[in-house]
């Protein structure tokens, strides 16, 4: 019985000091009893004994099963946490964002390679932080009960979402915010830019094009303020969700509109002799083309926009 002595030590030292002796003389006589059902049949002791312990496996593994160990959320917090930490990430990332975009205005640039990056280093060196505080606020209310006391306590059926299957997605809304507010520092570089800089521009709206700069700014503000709003909200609603439908919408046909109308953009002055004839043509060329391109997305991200539209309530 030595062998199964020192397995039980081993087993009782993964417990914690206040379950080890009960768990510890719960596992010892089912132990036993195994071993002597088996020696009843083998009447080999020592071959009993090993088969037994090597089917209980591991001691941690056998503590486990004795023993559930807290976790650092509790399971019923869990959901909330996961939302919590999303909705914390959300804000963390638009903050980076905004950074960014500050820092491009100070800098008088217009990098989208760096709008697209240096917010996603931003973020990674916040995220652990972030982690970490979220981790251990819940932990610590958790023990007390009082999320679960705060979270369901006033439910009734009324809070029930209308349409539990439709969630909004926080990575597109987050998208749009960047999109659009990106594109609003586009359309006013003359705004923000240095003159010195803003010379500097390979290309710059086309004069007849001016007022495709003030349709486009009604657009983006708009598009923002739903985009900001859904933050707010977990689940679709059939209003907004016909709202976001006809965003895009909008958005295609001012991209066909626009696409039939170019050129938009033009060369500026100060680049335009440094320029080969062949650069010069793909500019003009290439937007029509890119203008389509973006209206055939948001034409196919309609059709399956529409698709889920009638089981919306």
């Amino acid at each position: 019985m030595e062998m199964v002595d020192r397995y039980i030590v081993a087993v009782k030292q993964a417990l914690p000091e206040d379950k080890q002796d009960e768990i510890g003389r719960e596992l010892k006589a089912n132990i036993l009893d195994e071993i002597d059902a088996l020696s009843e049949q083998d009447n080999n002791s020592e071959d009993a004994v090993k088969q037994v312990l090597n089917k209980y496996g591991h001691p941690e593994t056998t503590a486990n099963r004795f023993y559930d160990r807290p976790a650092l959320v509790a399971g019923v917090d869990m959901p909330l946490y996961k939302k919590v930490l999303m909705h914390v990430a959300a804000f963390l990332f638009t903050y980076a964002v905004v950074i960014t975009l500050l820092s491009m205005l100070d800098d008088d640039s217009i990098n989208p390679f760096r709008l697209m990056f240096q917010p996603l280093f931003i973020f990674i060196d916040n995220a652990s932080l972030l982690f970490l505080v979220v981790t251990l606020v819940f932990y610590f209310a958790g023990k007390t009960g009082s999320i679960s006391a705060w979270l369901f306590g006033n439910w009734s059926l009324d809070k029930l979402p209308s349409n539990p299957n439709f969630k909004i997605s926080n990575s597109d809304t987050i998208t749009d915010i960047i999109t659009n507010s990106f594109l609003l520092l586009v359309l006013w570089t003359h705004l923000w830019m240095s003159e010195e800089a803003y010379q500097q521009l390979v290309v710059a709206l086309a004069p007849s094009a001016e007022h495709w700069r003030i349709i486009l700014t009604v657009l983006c503000v708009q598009s923002l303020i739903q985009a900001l709003y859904r933050l707010t909200q977990s689940h679709w609603q059939r209003s907004s969700y016909i709202a976001y439908i006809i965003d895009h919408a909008v958005f295609a046909i001012v991209a066909i509109w626009m696409a039939a109308t170019t050129p938009l953009l033009v060369v500026t002055d100060a680049v335009e002799a440094e320029l080969p004839k062949m650069a010069l043509s793909f500019i003009e060329s290439s937007q029509s083309h890119f203008l389509l391109s973006v209206a055939a997305i948001l034409i196919v991200l309609m059709y399956f926009q529409f698709r889920k539209l009638p089981k919306l309530k």
